[in-house]
């Protein structure tokens, strides 16, 4: 019975470590090491009156262009946020940006649409590595 309980309590604690290095292991990476899969990337999001479609490129782990491809937002209201708000993103290379005044909802609406190319990047450059690791862990009997 106290064998059996410490398998038990041996395989939660793999699990745990597992859990615990898969999350934890983009923040381990060597900083010079980029965090994200270069490529073009798009996502779709709500707007103020409709869906908008943003398409970010990344090269080297920063963003080398954004650009909304698709809005039928009103273009008296939204034309500030849809020129300048994809401009700023690029420039300060974050999304810790300005909204435009009187289009708030479609400025971030882009910022948001950014951040989820920015999530699938990272989780493409990220997730096979993850995978491996894991399966390892999960399949190494020496640990």
């Amino acid at each position: 019975m106290l064998y059996f309980l410490s398998m038990k309590i041996t395989k939660l604690w793999k699990s745990v470590l597992v859990f615990s290095m898969c999350t934890t292991l983009g923040a381990c990476q060597n900083k010079s090491e980029k965090n994200i899969k270069d490529g073009t990337y798009t996502a779709e999001v709500e707007g103020y009156q409709s869906s908008l479609t943003v398409k970010v490129t990344f090269s080297n782990g920063s963003i080398t262009s954004v650009e909304v491809v698709d809005s039928n937002e009103t273009k008296t209201w939204a034309d500030s946020a849809l020129h300048y708000i994809p401009k700023y993103i690029h420039d300060e290379q974050s999304l810790n940006v300005d909204t435009i005044t009187g289009a708030t909802v479609t400025s971030n609406a882009i910022i948001s649409a950014v951040e989820k190319t920015i999530t699938d990047a990272a989780i493409a450059r990220n997730t096979i590595s993850r995978l491996r690791f894991a399966l390892l862990m999960l399949t190494d009997k020496s640990i």
